[in-house]
């Protein structure tokens, strides 16, 4: 049985570099290596859009949605505002489709024979919302670490451009750069708010309504590292109709295990719909917040969250999130259910104990354990009897 010695794990990994790898993707609107992740079986089920990535054998597109990257990408900045940013990720965005990253692994996305609009969100001109970027770790992006500033970049494609095209950066505008807080403390930086970094960036009303793409650049600034997506959108262009929305039902209250699964599913406007996060140290008693903002990024007609002045339904992070659909769309919602998924627990460790012959207090200094080895984790066991503890301490 390995031992465990857990002073001097902790003592090399202070003087060890410890390797962390950046992900992410935009996720409203939801990019195409999202769109199965959560809401499909593994041959794809029903979904066109999944069972063509099935097909494929691309099935790492949904499993690894957020390592759409090149890892020389070295595009940071002094001012990225006024950098040009596109024809400096060559690498990625070439006169070929974007949407890989130009990475192999990913080459479906630029599949153009795919009816990525299938998954298109509806974006109206006149009443947008703020774009979100989730990561899977989060990285410095803001300020200058001797090499540039990182950001995101995103871009449109232009009027020109119509479904069953391909992606090329010929076929696209810039929207905007955005440059999170320079202080570090933002989501895609720091982890907080699940990791979902939110964000204005207006689409003009010059663009067209109909069909188009969003390309997201993930430039971080502590590494040459940068991360790419695309987000099929239809735009519509409308005045916004006061929506009332009404209370469905509470998000549930689960006594939950880390690693355990809280799934969301629905029938929203004759698509399935499925949303799921998996429990950690980290978002254990926060999971309703995170799995909210993914359930509002997936869907205009069903919001989770408590409805504000304003009437927006926001994320709570305090465990009172409710489901609220849109009474003017509720005929084209059915079938929102909640699951708790059970995470395989470890299986409890066994300890074999031996008596500590001596005890150095000046030093803390443990005898008599010669075996013990770097990474070993060393496990006490205190009786509870006072002549014994003062033997052992004498």
């Amino acid at each position: 049985m390995k031992k465990k010695l857990l002073l001097s794990a902790l003592t090399l990994s202070a003087i060890t570099p410890t390797l962390t790898f950046a992900h992410g993707a935009l996720s409203y609107p939801e990019s195409r290596q999202m769109y199965c992740m959560n809401s499909t079986s593994w041959d794809g089920g029903n979904d066109p859009v999944c069972k063509a990535i099935a097909a494929a054998g691309a099935q790492a597109v949904w499993t690894d949605w957020s390592g759409v990257a090149q890892g020389d990408a070295n595009a940071r900045f002094k001012n990225p505002q006024t950098a040009n940013i596109l024809e400096s990720h060559a690498a990625a965005a070439s006169s070929s489709g974007v949407c890989s990253g130009a990475n192999s692994k990913y080459s479906i996305l630029d599949d153009a024979s795919i009816d990525w609009q299938a998954h298109a969100t509806k974006i109206n001109i006149q009443d947008q919302k703020d774009m979100k970027y989730s990561v899977t770790a989060p990285h410095k992006t803001a300020y200058d670490l001797g090499f540039g500033k990182g950001y995101l970049a995103l871009y449109i494609t232009d009027n020109s451009w119509k479904p069953g095209q391909e992606v090329t950066k010929a076929n696209l505008v810039h929207l905007c750069t955005y440059e999170p807080s320079a202080d570090g403390n933002s989501p895609m930086q720091t982890g907080i708010d699940g990791k979902v970094e939110s964000f204005k960036c207006e689409i003009p009303n010059t663009v067209s309504n109909g069909p188009h793409v969003i390309y997201s650049i993930w430039q971080r600034s502590d590494s040459a590292e940068a991360f790419y997506s695309c987000s099929d959108i239809d735009i519509i262009n409308s005045q916004p109709v006061e929506i009332n929305w009404n209370k469905y039902l509470e998000m549930p209250m689960y006594v939950l295990n880390i690693g355990d699964k809280v799934l969301f599913s629905a029938n929203i406007d004759g698509k399935s719909v499925s949303k799921s996060i998996e429990i950690t140290e980290e978002n254990k008693n926060d999971w309703q917040y995170d799995l909210a903002e993914k359930i509002n990024s997936s869907s205009d007609i069903v919001q989770a969250g408590k409805l504000n002045s304003k009437n927006k339904i926001e994320p709570q992070h305090n465990n009172e999130n409710i489901i609220y659909i849109n009474s003017q769309e509720s005929a084209k919602v059915s079938d929102i259910t909640f699951k708790h998924e059970e995470g395989q627990q470890p299986e409890p460790e066994h300890y074999d104990f031996a008596p500590i012959a001596a005890m150095n207090k000046s030093s803390n200094v443990i005898y008599d354990i010669p075996s013990l080895k770097v990474g070993d984790k060393l496990v006490f066991r205190l009786f509870n009897k006072l002549d014994c503890i003062l033997k052992v301490l004498n």
